[in-house]
């Protein structure tokens, strides 16, 4: 087995799921548009309720995907009292821990950081319009005068659960192996505009546990947030041992 510490960072808790040697922890984060808090509520409802409806029969990740392009139906066919489409939509980021292997998927510009001994690494790729605009440029398809135009557009998202017909997702294709003092941590884009990456290693080695650097987290981004602070959500994920694993 992999024992697990987790600590949530903010105020809004992601339950957490544990069946047998498999869990699954998922973050979501609104995009603003009218009915985000419900379009987060079904994206998770989606991933909790249906994974632990297919847990028996669950054979590899790919179940991740089928979940995400559940996810992005549902919300998009979210009416009002009307019945008029809300235009709902959220990031998310979920993992999955199946023994000691971890398998990740994520939609829009949510984040999954990796602490692993004394460094720390972006996982996922923030899937919005620079994304797209660096592509473009590295392949020739536009020019830098084009690229330095269209960047201050860059933080619009090219993907997120509620546009329909989701395609564009981003996650592993190899298991993510764990080791004992690994840190992972899932978090929307409040948290990570707010703090610095070396700030959040660094709080994290000298914390005594993912309760205390949760706190801490919350502290600094309450006290240092711009006076336009977006809604920030993180879910912190430590892995303590792993008896009888190689």
């Amino acid at each position: 087995h992999v024992h697990l510490e987790e600590g949530v960072v903010l105020a809004e808790i992601r339950p957490v799921l544990n069946v047998g040697k498999s869990k699954v922890f998922r973050n979501a984060d609104p995009t603003g548009l009218s009915g985000g808090e419900q379009a987060t509520a079904a994206a998770v409802a989606v991933f909790g309720d249906e994974y632990q409806y297919r847990i028996d029969w669950i054979k590899d990740r790919k179940w991740m995907i089928d979940m995400a392009r559940l996810a992005d139906a549902k919300i998009c066919a979210i009416r009002d009292e009307k019945g008029k489409t809300l235009a709902a939509g959220t990031t998310a980021t979920a993992v999955w821990v199946q023994g000691r292997e971890l398998y990740w998927i994520s939609c829009g510009d949510s984040r999954m950081y990796l602490f692993h001994d004394e460094a720390s690494t972006q996982v996922s790729t923030d899937l919005n319009y620079s994304y797209l605009l660096e592509q473009k440029r590295r392949d020739g398809a536009i020019s830098q005068e084009q690229y330095q135009q269209e960047i201050r557009r860059g933080a619009s998202l090219i993907s997120f659960l509620g546009q329909g017909k989701l395609t564009l997702m981003d996650r592993n294709l190899d298991a993510l192996k764990l080791y004992p003092g690994d840190v992972i941590l899932l978090c929307t884009d409040g948290l990570y505009h707010t703090l610095d990456e070396n700030w959040m290693r660094e709080t994290l080695r000298r914390s005594g546990s993912m309760e205390q650097a949760a706190r801490t987290f919350a502290w600094a981004v309450e006290k240092y947030g711009p006076g336009h602070q977006d809604n920030y959500t993180g879910l912190l994920i430590k892995v303590l041992r792993t008896d009888g694993l190689e």
